[in-house]
């Protein structure tokens, strides 16, 4: 915390809460250059403006003083996973939530531990003959995961000290995002309006970039699939179940991995169960049956992180700190403290 307003702080403000500089100038009756200089640090704020801005942006005037580096959305969340037609606006919203958040963990964090039975570990994919099924079986079989179906991805996450959010995007089309920052536990940020299936799928697919992935690689997202699709369906034990393969088959199995059909089919494919013509057919039944927009069987919405929860109970019962308390600490509004973390996940992305 400084007692000099920080531009940085005051863009990240702005862009959370999906505000161009033109419609932030409109609200506040500050000019658009006013504000550009604010948030470069080229005109010192005055308390008045700060004043307005705070209110408009909805942030203690606290927010505003804190050091921050920002940071982009790293290896993992900008490729396959997010569809080209998302707005500029939009990512800036996301990825300034993203970064908000990831300082408000970091100040929780150090006051209070996170106990976990297992630990993420880097196993560089380069080191394995880019193998990530075998890195895969490796994670399993060090967090000691039992055989078949993984029955909670979040909860076996957050036994290894990585920390979920399930998080109002405001748009389907960016699934998750993950980040692993030199002295914080890994970090999941996951889009809550995404089915079950995909939602566990996506989830290992960002264990696969940062267990793997410390330096990107050109095939990237074919490894952070392959060590998906392993860990949740580890070879041995789901080759008996998908032969001999149908769609009728899938749909059943469907329930007892509880990943998608797709990634069934697929899982068959790459086992050398079916053959390209038989995975395109079978793609082919998928969408005249409308199962390629909705999947016939839904999974229960039952995964939900606890390691946020869990924080914040220990400030409050062992630290005595109010809600007032950590408000402050945390430089948020009330309002936002109680939707964020006392009414329980999903976090929710603010919309104008």
């Amino acid at each position: 915390m400084t007692d000099m307003v920080n531009g940085e702080m005051l863009q990240l403000a702005r862009e959370s809460r999906g505000f161009t500089q033109g419609r932030l100038s409109r609200l506040a009756s500050i000019s658009q250059s006013k504000i550009s200089k604010y948030e470069r640090d080229y005109a010192p704020i005055s308390d008045s403006d700060l004043t307005v801005i705070a209110r408009v942006l909805d942030y203690p005037k606290s927010f505003f003083h804190q050091s921050v580096q920002p940071r982009g959305f790293g290896v993992s969340g900008v490729y396959h996973r997010r569809r080209q037609s998302i707005p500029m606006l939009t990512l800036k919203k996301i990825q300034a939530e993203f970064n908000i958040r990831t300082m408000e963990i970091e100040k929780l964090l150090e006051g209070a531990e996170v106990k976990a039975e297992n630990e993420f570990h880097r196993l560089d994919v380069e080191d394995f003959d880019d193998n990530a099924e075998l890195i895969a079986e490796l994670v399993r079989a060090q967090w000691n995961l039992p055989l078949g179906p993984i029955k909670s991805v979040i909860g076996v996450i957050e036994s290894a000290g990585g920390i979920v959010l399930k998080c109002d995007m405001g748009t389907r089309k960016l699934d998750a995002q993950s980040r692993w920052i030199s002295g914080l536990p890994p970090l999941f940020f996951a889009n809550k309006d995404i089915p079950t299936d995909r939602l566990r799928f996506t989830l290992a697919h960002e264990m696969g970039h940062v267990i793997m992935h410390r330096i990107p690689t050109t095939n990237i997202e074919d490894e952070a699939n392959q060590f998906a699709s392993s860990f949740l369906m580890p070879r041995r034990e789901i080759i008996p179940d998908l032969i001999p393969f149908s769609l009728e088959r899938a749909v059943r199995l469907k329930l007892k991995w509880k990943v998608s059909i797709a990634a069934l089919i697929m899982r068959a494919f790459d086992l050398g169960i079916l053959t390209k013509s038989q995975k395109r057919r079978f793609f082919t039944l998928m969408g005249a049956a409308g199962y390629r927009t909705v999947e016939p069987v839904t999974l229960p919405d039952d995964e939900e992180p606890a390691t946020l929860r869990r924080l914040i109970e220990v400030y409050h019962k062992e630290h005595d700190y109010t809600t007032a308390e950590l408000c402050n600490m945390l430089a948020v509004n009330e309002a936002d403290f109680r939707m964020l973390y006392l009414q329980a996940p999903p976090l929710r992305i603010h919309k104008f």
